[in-house]
C-alpha cells in the first residue's frame, strides 16, 4: 500500500513537472501590478481625464485584473493555462505553440485574439459592464486585457520562446524585471516615467486600433532581441554584424559549435529567428554573468537585461495607458450613440449587452435600470418569464413588435407581471399570459394620479389571467386591448377625485366574473368604443348595471356611447 501511494505522488510530481515545464509566464506578478498602477498616473497625465481619478478606490482591482491573468487554472478542455494565450509573433501573427518549425500554427490564440475573444475578461465584455455601471468588475477586466499588452512587450512573448516560471530555462529578462520591482509602486532602475507618451489612438474602428496597439508594442520587443550578423562559411572564419560588435562570437572546437561567453551556444542559448534569416534571437541573457554587452564606439555598456528594460518598460507603460484611452473612448462613444433608446431580446444578455440592437439585454428589468426617464424601451418577439414581477419604477416607453408581440408571464403565484408607478408610462404591443391557477394580473398601476400624464396601455393582449389590469389611485388611458379569457377585466378599484381614465376601443372576450369594475366617483371615467360580454345598453345610469359592468358608485354618468355588447 505504502509503495502505490508513494507511487501515486511520484507521478503526480512528474505530471506537475511536465506541466510547469510547459508554462509561459511573462513578467511577474509584481511587475504587472507595477506597470498597471505607473500607466494609470500616465493615463491621468497625459489626457488630464478623471475615469481613474473617480475610480481611484477601485484602482486595486485594476492591478487585480492585470495580476491574476496568469492564473493557472481550466480554460475549457485539458489544463491549458491562460499564460499559453499571452504570445504574439508580428511577422505570422502565431500564438504559443511547442512546434518551432518556421510557418507552423501556435496551438493557442496570440494575444491580442485572447483579448477579444477571452471567455470571461474580454475587451467587448469590459466595455458592457462599463456602459451598464459595473465599475469594480471593468476595471478587473480591464486589468487582465493591460496584463496581455504588457505581455507582448517581453522579447520571449513575440519570439515564441517557451519558458517556465520556475524550471531552468525561465526567461532572463522576465526574472530581471522582478529582482527589480521593489512594490507595486517602484522599481530598481532607472526610468523617466514622467516622460512616457500615449500612442495615438483616435479611430473610427475601435477593435482595429487595439489590433494595432497589440502589435506595434510586440513589433518593439521583437526587433529589441533581434540581432543582425552574418555567419562564416567555415569555423575559421569571423561573424559580422550587429551581434559580432556587441560579443566576441567563437568557435568551440570541443562542442563544435559556435560559442558567445556569458550567452552560450547557438542553436540552444541563441538561434537564428526561423521566420528572418540573418537575424538571431538571445534567449540566454543570464542575471549571473558578469560580461556586458558593448557597442562598437559606445561607452557606459550594460547588461542586455538591463537595456531591454530601458526601452520596453516605458513601452510596456505606455501601450497600457494607450489601452486604457481607447477603451474610455469607445465606451463614451457606445453610450452617446445608444441614446435613449435600450432594447431588449430574449437572446440578449444582461451582464455583457449593452441595451443596443445588435448587443441587447435579456431582461426588461435590466434595461429599465440602465434607461433615463422618458426612454424608448424596444422589446423583441420571444418569450419573457420573469421572477415576481417587472417594476416600472421610472417614466418610459415599453414597446413590443405590433406583428408579433413579446410574450411576458411570471414565475410566482398570485402576483402581477408588470408593475408601474410612474405617470407617462407607456405600455404597447405586449402580450400578458399565465399558467393555469398562478392567479396572476398582468399590469398593476398604483399611485401614478396625474391626471396630465396618463399611463398608457395600448394593443396589449391579456390572456387567460386572474385579471388583466388592476389600478389603484392612478389615471390611465386603456386602447384597443384584447382582454381574452381572464376572470376579471379591468378593475378600477380605488379610483377617486385626483384621476381621470379613459378606456376605449378595447375587446373583452370570454371574461370569468366582470369585464370591467368601477368603484369611485366614475364620472371621471371615460368608457367608450369597447366590445364587452354583455349585450346591454348602460347610457342610462338609472338603469340596472349588467353583471358583467359594475359601477359601485351612483349616481353615474359613465359615457357607454359607442360600446358594443357580444
Amino acid at each position: 500500500m505504502k509503495k502505490m501511494v508513494l507511487l501515486m505522488i511520484g507521478i503526480l510530481v512528474l505530471i506537475i513537472l511536465l506541466w510547469y515545464s510547459d508554462s509561459t509566464e511573462a513578467y511577474s506578478g509584481a511587475t504587472h501590478r507595477f506597470l498597471t498602477q505607473e500607466a494609470v498616473n500616465v493615463f491621468k497625465r497625459v489626457t488630464g481625464r478623471n475615469d481613474l481619478t473617480s475610480y481611484y478606490a477601485y484602482v486595486n482591482y485594476l492591478m487585480q485584473g492585470a495580476d491574476e491573468e496568469d492564473d493557472r487554472y481550466p480554460i475549457g478542455l485539458g489544463f491549458a493555462t491562460r499564460s499559453k494565450n499571452h504570445f504574439l509573433c508580428p511577422i505570422n501573427d502565431r500564438g504559443w505553440s511547442n512546434v518551432s518549425e518556421p510557418g507552423s500554427q501556435g496551438l493557442y490564440v496570440n494575444a491580442y485574439e485572447w483579448a477579444i475573444g477571452m471567455p470571461d475578461y474580454s475587451w467587448d465584455m469590459a466595455l458592457a459592464l462599463y456602459t451598464n455601471g459595473q465599475d469594480w468588475r471593468t476595471l478587473e477586466s480591464l486589468g487582465h486585457i493591460a496584463h496581455l499588452v504588457q505581455d507582448v512587450t517581453v522579447p520571449a512573448h513575440t519570439h515564441i520562446d517557451t519558458h517556465s516560471p520556475i524550471l531552468a530555462d525561465g526567461d532572463d529578462y522576465e526574472q530581471y524585471c522582478k529582482a527589480m520591482t521593489m512594490s507595486d509602486y517602484g522599481m530598481r532602475i532607472y526610468v523617466d516615467w514622467e516622460k512616457i507618451s500615449i500612442p495615438d489612438t483616435r479611430t473610427d474602428y475601435p477593435l482595429l486600433k487595439l489590433k494595432e496597439l497589440f502589435y506595434e508594442a510586440a513589433w518593439k520587443s521583437y526587433n529589441l532581441n533581434h540581432f543582425q550578423a552574418q555567419r562564416p562559411p567555415s569555423s575559421n572564419g569571423s561573424w559580422k554584424g550587429e551581434l559580432s560588435k556587441m560579443y566576441r562570437i567563437e568557435y568551440d572546437i570541443i562542442s563544435r559549435r559556435w560559442h558567445i561567453k556569458g550567452i552560450g551556444f547557438l542553436g540552444q542559448d541563441w538561434w537564428e529567428c526561423e521566420l528572418d534569416p540573418g537575424y538571431y534571437y538571445i534567449e540566454n541573457t543570464d542575471l549571473e554573468t558578469t560580461i556586458p554587452f558593448v557597442w562598437q564606439g559606445k561607452r557606459g555598456a550594460y547588461h542586455l537585461c538591463e537595456y531591454f528594460a530601458r526601452e520596453m518598460l516605458p513601452a510596456a507603460v505606455g501601450y497600457t495607458a494607450a489601452v486604457y484611452k481607447l477603451f474610455f473612448e469607445t465606451a463614451e462613444k457606445m453610450i452617446k450613440e445608444r441614446g435613449r433608446d435600450r432594447y431588449v431580446a430574449a437572446s440578449g444578455n444582461d451582464e455583457f449587452g449593452i441595451g443596443t440592437k445588435a448587443r441587447p439585454y435579456k431582461t426588461l428589468g435590466r434595461a429599465i435600470q440602465q434607461s433615463e426617464s422618458g426612454a424608448t424601451i424596444w422589446v423583441a418577439p420571444g418569450s419573457y418569464s420573469v421572477d415576481d414581477y417587472v417594476y416600472v419604477y421610472r417614466k418610459c416607453r415599453i414597446i413590443g413588435d405590433a406583428v408579433s408581440k413579446p410574450v411576458f408571464t411570471s414565475t410566482e403565484k398570485n402576483g402581477n407581471i408588470f408593475r408601474l408607478a410612474e405617470p407617462g408610462t407607456l405600455v404597447e404591443n405586449i402580450c400578458f399570459i399565465q399558467k393555469p391557477g398562478q392567479g396572476l394580473t398582468g399590469i398593476l398601476v398604483f399611485g401614478a394620479n396625474d391626471k396630465n400624464q396618463r399611463v398608457i396601455i395600448k394593443n396589449c393582449e391579456f390572456m387567460g389571467l386572474d385579471s388583466a389590469i388592476r389600478t389603484n389611485r392612478s389615471s390611465l388611458a386603456i386602447e384597443s386591448n384584447l382582454i381574452r379569457g381572464c376572470t376579471w377585466g379591468i378593475d378600477f378599484s380605488g379610483y377617486d377625485e385626483e384621476t381621470s381614465s379613459t378606456v376605449k376601443a378595447n375587446y373583452f372576450s370570454g371574461i370569468g366574473d366582470k369585464d370591467l369594475i368601477v368603484v369611485g366617483p366614475s364620472d371621471r371615467a371615460e368608457i367608450t368604443g369597447n366590445t364587452f360580454n354583455v349585450a346591454y345598453d348602460f347610457s342610462n345610469y338609472q338603469a340596472p348595471m349588467p353583471r358583467r359592468l359594475v359601477a359601485n358608485y351612483h349616481p353615474t354618468t359613465l359615457n357607454a356611447r359607442g360600446n358594443w355588447w357580444l
